[in-house]
Order: C-alpha cells, then sequence, then structure tokens
C-alpha cells in the first residue's frame, strides 16, 4: 500500500497496475517450506508497515531488510523497501532494489520507474535513459505503462538535448502514443532543435484533437506556453499575447501563464497591464521571479521607491547567498537608473561582500565614475583586470581604466592602458573607436599632434562617418599646421553637418592658409543665416573686421568692430550692415 501511495512523488510518473507477477522461486518451495517461511518474515513485516504508517521510514528500512535476508525472493517486500530508500534519497541503495527487482521481473513498471528515478538523481541520465529504451523495445509492459515509459524516454531526451535521437525514436516507436501525444511531443522536439516553424505546425495539430482523443490539460498549457514563446521570439507580440490568453482561460490560477503574460507586457511596454498580470500571478503564489519582475515593472512606472523596497525584501528572503548577491547587484543597477549613485555603490559593494564577480566589479567602477570618485574606480577596475584572462573583458577593462585615468588626468597612465587595450585584439568595433577617440584626445591635450592624427585616422577607418571624430581630426591638422588636409576634413563634415562650429573651423583654417577671401565667403555666410545670437555673432564681426583690415579697408573694419561691440552688449542677433 505504502508504495502505491508514495509512488506519485517520483520524477517518472508511470501508472501502477498493481498486477503482482508469480515468482518462480517461491513456486518452487512445498507448501510447508513457504509456510515456515511466512512465519518467520511475519514479525518483520509487521513490524515495517507499522513503521511506514508511522512515517518512521529508517526503522521501516531496517526491518524490510530482516525481511529480504530470509526471503529474498519477495518481490512485493522488495519494491516497498525500495520506495523507502528512495524516500530517504538513498539512491545508490534504491536503484540497486530495483535492478535487483527487474532481473526477474523485466516488465515490472514499479521497479523500472525506480530504477531510471534514482539513476537519475545520481546524475546517470544516460543510463536510465538506455533501460527505458531497452524496455520500450522490448514490448513487454502493458499498454499503458510503454505509453508512460515512452513519455519518461522523451522527456531524457530533452533534458540530454538529444533531438536528433528523440526524432529518430518517434518514427521508430511513435506508434506507442496516441496521435495526440505523438504530434505533441513532435513538437516538443522541433522546438528544442531549433525548427520552428514545424514545431508550430506540430503544436497546432496536437492541439486540433478534440473529446477523448485531446490531450491532457497539462500538456495542453505546455504546447501553448510552446507556441506563444516561438511567436514572442520572432517578436510577434500580438499572437504570443492572443495564445497566452486562450491558456489563462483553460487554467485562471496557473501563476506561469499569468506570469508569462506579465513578462509580455513588460516587454512591449504596456507598463500598466504588465503590473496587472503580475498582481494576479502574485495572488495565487509568491516567488522571487514575480516579486523581481514587479520591481523592474514599479520602476518602469516611475515608482522608483516601491521598486528598492521589492529589492530589500527580496534581499532578505533569498534562498542562497549566490541568489543574495545577484539580488544586489540588480538593485544597484535601479539605483543607477534611478540616479541614486550612493545607494547602487553600496548595493554592488554588498553584492561582492557576498560573491566577488566581473559584472558587479565593473558595474561597482562605473557607479564610482559616476560619482566622480575617479580614485576609487581606478582601483576597483584594477582589481577587475586581476580578476579576468586574457580576452575581449579583459581588454575592455583595459579601456576603462584608461578613460578612468583619463578623467583623473593622468595622461600617461591613460595612454598606456588604451594602448593596452587596443594591442590585445579583443575590443570589438565600437570599442576600438572609442578607445581610438580617447587616444587621440590625450595625444591632442599633450600636443603630439601626429600621434594624434594616426588615432584619429584610425577611428574613422573603422567608422568613417564619425563627426566627433571628423572634427577632432580637423581640430588636430589645423594646430599641426596642416591647413589643406583641415579644410579637406572640415568640408567633408560641413557637407554633412552644416553648423557655426564646424563653419567657423573651415573659414578659419582657409584665413591660415592665406585663403582670406574663401574666409570672408563663409563668414559673411554664418552671418546672414537666422540663427546667430550674442557671443557668436561677435565672434564673427571681429574676424571680418581683422580681415577686412588686413585688406586696407579700415572704415570697413571700423563698422564691424562696432557691430561686434554691439552683439556682445545686447546678446542678440544682429543684421549684417546693408551694403552686403
Amino acid at each position: 500500500m505504502y508504495r502505491i501511495i508514495a509512488i506519485f512523488s517520483l520524477t517518472l510518473c508511470f501508472s501502477i497496475t498493481g498486477v503482482l507477477y508469480p515468482q518462480s522461486a517461491v513456486a518452487e518451495r512445498n507448501w510447508f517450506e513457504q509456510q515456515i517461511i511466512e512465519l518467520k518474515v511475519y514479525p518483520y513485516k509487521d513490524k515495517a508497515y507499522e513503521h511506514l504508517k508511522e512515517g518512521k521510514l529508517s526503522e521501516a528500512a531496517v526491518e524490510f531488510a530482516k525481511v529480504l535476508e530470509i526471503d529474498p525472493t519477495d518481490t512485493n517486500v522488495r519494491l516497498d523497501y525500495c520506495q523507502v530508500l528512495y524516500d530517504q534519497r538513498d539512491y545508490t541503495q534504491a536503484k540497486a532494489q530495483a535492478l535487483e527487482v527487474l532481473k526477474s521481473h523485466p516488465d515490472n513498471a514499479s521497479a523500472l520507474m525506480l530504477a531510471t528515478s534514482s539513476l537519475q538523481k545520481l546524475g546517470r541520465n544516460a543510463e536510465a535513459l538506455d533501460l527505458l529504451l531497452d524496455t520500450i523495445q522490448k514490448k513487454i509492459l502493458t499498454k499503458l505503462a510503454q505509453e508512460n515509459a515512452f513519455v519518461s524516454a522523451v522527456h531524457l531526451l530533452i533534458k540530454q538535448k538529444e533531438y536528433a535521437l528523440l526524432l529518430n525514436i518517434l518514427d521508430t516507436e511513435g506508434s506507442t502514443l496516441s496521435p495526440a501525444k505523438h504530434a505533441y511531443i513532435l513538437g516538443l522536439a522541433y522546438k528544442g532543435a531549433n525548427r520552428l516553424n514545424e514545431a508550430l505546425k506540430a503544436y497546432k495539430e496536437a492541439l486540433a484533437f478534440t473529446d477523448s482523443d485531446a490531450l491532457s490539460q497539462k500538456d495542453r498549457l505546455i504546447a501553448l506556453s510552446d507556441i506563444a514563446d516561438i511567436y514572442m521570439k520572432v517578436r510577434k507580440f500580438d499572437e504570443a499575447q492572443e495564445i497566452l490568453l486562450k491558456a489563462h482561460n483553460i487554467a485562471p490560477t496557473v501563476t506561469s501563464i499569468t506570469y508569462r503574460l506579465a513578462e509580455l507586457s513588460y516587454e512591449t511596454k504596456q507598463y500598466d497591464k504588465a503590473l496587472e498580470w503580475i498582481n494576479l500571478s502574485l495572488k495565487n503564489r509568491q516567488e522571487s521571479t514575480q516579486l523581481l519582475l514587479k520591481a523592474f515593472i514599479l520602476e518602469e512606472l516611475g515608482r522608483g521607491n516601491e521598486s528598492i523596497e521589492l529589492f530589500d525584501k527580496l534581499t532578505k528572503t533569498a534562498a542562497t547567498m549566490d541568489e543574495k548577491a545577484e539580488l544586489f547587484t540588480k538593485k544597484g543597477f535601479v539605483a543607477v537608473r534611478l540616479g541614486n549613485i550612493d545607494m547602487a555603490i553600496e548595493a554592488f559593494e554588498q553584492s561582492l561582500a557576498i560573491v566577488p564577480t566581473a559584472e558587479t566589479m565593473e558595474a561597482l567602477a562605473t557607479a564610482q565614475g559616476l560619482k566622480g570618485d575617479w580614485t576609487k574606480a581606478i582601483e576597483t577596475y584594477k582589481l577587475l583586470i586581476s580578476t579576468l584572462e586574457l580576452g575581449a573583458d579583459q581588454a575592455r577593462a583595459h579601456m576603462e581604466l584608461g578613460t578612468a585615468y583619463m578623467r583623473e588626468g593622468n595622461s600617461s597612465k591613460a595612454i598606456a592602458e588604451l594602448s593596452k587595450a587596443l594591442d590585445s585584439g579583443f575590443l570589438s568595433s565600437e570599442n576600438q573607436v572609442s578607445a581610438l577617440q580617447n587616444l587621440g584626445f590625450l595625444y591632442y591635450g599633450s600636443k603630439q599632434y601626429s600621434e594624434a592624427k594616426d588615432a584619429f585616422l584610425a577611428a574613422l577607418a573603422r567608422h568613417p562617418d564619425n563627426d566627433q571624430t571628423l572634427l577632432a581630426l580637423g581640430r588636430t591638422q589645423l594646430y599641426a599646421g596642416e591647413y589643406k588636409d583641415a579644410i579637406a576634413t572640415f568640408q567633408k563634415l560641413d557637407s554633412a553637418n552644416h553648423d557655426f562650429a564646424t563653419s567657423m573651423l573651415l573659414a578659419y583654417a582657409y584665413e591660415k592658409n592665406g585663403q582670406h577671401e574663401q574666409a570672408i565667403k563663409i563668414y559673411k555666410t554664418i552671418l546672414n543665416s537666422d540663427q546667430l545670437h550674442g557671443d557668436n555673432a561677435m565672434v564673427v564681426f571681429e574676424r571680418l573686421a581683422t580681415l577686412e583690415t588686413r585688406h586696407g579697408k579700415p572704415e570697413t573694419a571700423g563698422e564691424l568692430y562696432l557691430k561686434a561691440y554691439e552683439a556682445a552688449e545686447k546678446k542678440k542677433a544682429i543684421p549684417a550692415p546693408s551694403r552686403w
């Protein structure tokens, strides 16, 4: 009786037929010998089942072992003993007892279940799978037990990600299953193999069966959930929502469905709806994943304090220290987005005190930089680099350390770290551009114009249309006395982005190159624009006045200087001289 009740708690769920199997060894005994054995084992059996009623598994196991010492052929006692061992998590002995039964009764579904479950608990999935497939191929189980064994093998194949083997077994042994179940498992296999269109087709076929041929509610919900997953992967959010709502109508209290609907609403930025769904999910069951999603939803709704309160609750109730550390890190990211840098730094430090991870160290250094505490940021980046192996992550950390030195004003160390990052060959294209730009700015600031120019040209080779890099290159060429090159760079930039700063630099480059007429023409164009105000107007008038003085036109120059003075005084748009 104990075995029949307890059996449903196992991972692999077979239907127990309750048929007693003939015991050949017992049949060979005469009646008198059998009665003697029964008398000997009775006290131990009686004690064993009394202990089971009282929940004393260890004591029951001892008594069952005594029975089997006297009568090793008692299959029912061995199975009950096996069940007790399994419930005590003694999977090695449970497996041994179940396999002992299978030696004489290979068609015993209970023993098969206990053996395969124990093997899985021991992490020996391949052996469990072999045992199941071997038994299935022998076709010695009852019809229902055969189907359940097949389903168990399917779950193991999926767990092992053996999708090709699963599809092959479905071809050869699939007749064991009902048409709906066959299509459903086909959907599982195709989805696992990332053959999404075929998975959709198989799931829809499985769901089309009705009445007595229909899938069980559990399988139906899994099929609908997987279809929604597929739609979400291809960003068909409306279709995914429609499918999840169907699942919700079937099982309104199933937490996973309302959670998925909340997740979908969050993904599509329907935050009010997401909050409704997650609150409904939390009514049925409260888990950390749900509360975490709610915290992110509240953040998006501008309810940052409530979001932080949830993180505090989650960190206090975290099941493991690893989970606690991860929650502190996530709290830190939320605090950064809320602009509370001190809280973010504290959260990252709390996480690192539990489990030091590269992600959290980098986040802490970033937060320290946002606070302007570059000295601490530098120390954190150094610590981060010491924990990383050669590769993309370490290269990016060198780049960030170089940027931190740059912010601190230590140009030589900044150049050294940025050069390490670039020389590693592991930086992404985007990070290469960023590192080269910063390297160029550092060289420019140190008046090392040749090195600055090389850095900016290297950045442009990777991103030719980057306006910031073009502007920096043009300035470098200008200060290096390479006026023709500067003019070409500023012309390219001015044609794409016609603004005051670029036009002024282009005009100044013409001035420095002795092309005064070209410079005057640009200055006049600037003055005739509608967006010239205050100090900008003053600067243009002064430059024009200087050029007119050089050309021997003192009267015009005087009028321009007066306009410059008026512009500085009034800080408003100044019309150009009427003669223009």
